[in-house]
This record gives structure tokens, sequence and C-alpha cells, in this order.
């Protein structure tokens, strides 16, 4: 299955991990190993932190809440070798129209429109670090997967790549979403299924309304507040540059 997706780091602790590297661009193609994506980082090994730390890596983005982190703190928090950031971009409370049809593109929009001054705080954390830097939210698909998104887009990466790339969650997330739903069944809850699919359709929807609202990526940085030199240097910075 892994082999399939180009991108994905085999770490013992992780299994929804990959690098943003290799997507062609007008300009070139996105740097391999500048970018890092996984799901809550709790149960990384030491040999997984030498493995990213081996690759640069120097500032981690943790887009959780405040429970999240209490249940699963992880090991960056207190890693002298990394600047640890938490930039939560939702409160952990499902909008009630999302939880009941289970369609997550809305739960984009929500995120686009609500966590702005997340969004802006991440790619900020980004321009100021001094290496590599890993993103993660506790599925490593949605809230990451926004922030995977823009920073490809944002680069010149077209949108059926950054489609294609979102979707290696599916292929990815299969054993982990098959726990999810046991415990809930254990815990006697009925699951909406649909919350836990990366399915292409959520993130069409959500850049569908970056293009009708913002004219794209590039608008929507602009909107939140980064301004004309940050988002260029946020593109120099995943194609390889600064």
């Amino acid at each position: 299955m892994h082999h399939k997706i180009p991108s994905y780091i085999a770490l013992q602790g992780a299994c929804n991990a990959r690098d943003l590297g290799g997507y062609e661009t007008p300009d070139g193609r996105t740097a391999r190993y500048a970018f890092f994506r996984c799901e809550s980082p709790a149960g990384l090994t030491e040999a997984d932190i030498s493995l990213l730390l081996g690759l640069g890596l120097a500032a981690v983005i943790d887009l959780r809440g405040r429970p999240e982190i209490e249940r699963e703190p992880g090991p960056f928090i207190d890693l002298d070798e990394v600047t640890w950031h938490n930039f939560p971009l939702f409160d952990g409370n499902l909008p009630p129209h999302v939880r009941e049809s289970g369609n997550m593109g809305d739960f984009y929009i929500h995120m686009l429109e609500s966590a702005q001054a997340g969004f802006a705080a991440t790619f900020r954390a980004i321009l100021a670090a001094r290496g590599s830097v890993l993103f993660h939210c506790s599925a490593g698909k949605d809230r990451t997967g926004l922030v995977a998104a823009l920073l490809l887009l944002n680069a010149g990466v077209d949108r059926e790549a950054v489609i294609t790339e979102y979707g290696y969650t599916d292929a990815l997330l299969g054993a982990w979403v098959d726990a999810q739903v046991k415990l809930a069944g254990s815990r006697g809850h009925a699951l909406n299924t649909r919350l836990l699919e990366a399915n292409r359709a959520y993130i069409e929807t959500a850049l569908d309304h970056l293009d009708d609202r913002y004219g794209g990526a590039d608008g929507y940085l602009a909107a939140i507040g980064l301004a004309a030199a940050e988002r260029a240097a946020l593109k120099a910075r995943v194609l390889g540059g600064a």
C-alpha cells in the first residue's frame, strides 16, 4: 500500500506521516524534507524522533486544542532540539450541522473562516523556523490537511496534485479509523464514519471556497494578514529557498 505513496515516511509510532516534497510547480518542485505532516506524535519512538531530527526538523506546530494535548502531549513539547508551537485551529466542538451530516467540507469552510488567526500564526512560525517543520493535529487529516493544501497551493502546486496528496490519508489511516469505530462501539456510541474519511469531495469543497471567496490560496493568505513579502517567502520556503 505505502509504496504507491512516494511521500510516505515510515515511522514506528505513526501511520500517517509524510513529506510535502517532490510536487511539481511552474517554478520547479517542492523541496524534499522541508515539511512533514502526521497525526498525533504521542506514539513516536526515540528512533522516529532521531530520524526526523536527522532530516533537519527544527520546529513543530501542534494544531490541536488544549484538551487534546493534555490527553496525548507527545514528545516535542519539552524537546530541546525543536521549537514547539501550539496554534489550535478549532475548539473541539464540531458544528452541529457537520456532526449530523458528516460532511467535513462544511467543517473546512468553518475552520478557514473561524481560525484565521491560527492559520496566520502557523504560517508565520513556518517562516521563522530555522529548519524543517512538522505540523500535526490528532488524525493528521483535517486541520493538518488544510495547512498542507494552503502551503502547496501557494507554492503553485496544481489543484489535482493537492487533492491527491490529501487523499493519501485515506490509505494510511485505515487502521486508525477501524480503531476509532471499535472504540466508539465499546462506549455505546454511534460514530458517523464519514467524519473519519479523507473524501475527495471534502477538500474540493474547501478549495472551491478559497477560489470563490478569496480568488485562491494567495488571496486567502492576504485576507488573513500575510503581506505580499511573507506570501512570497512562504512560497520560497516550500520550494526550498530561505
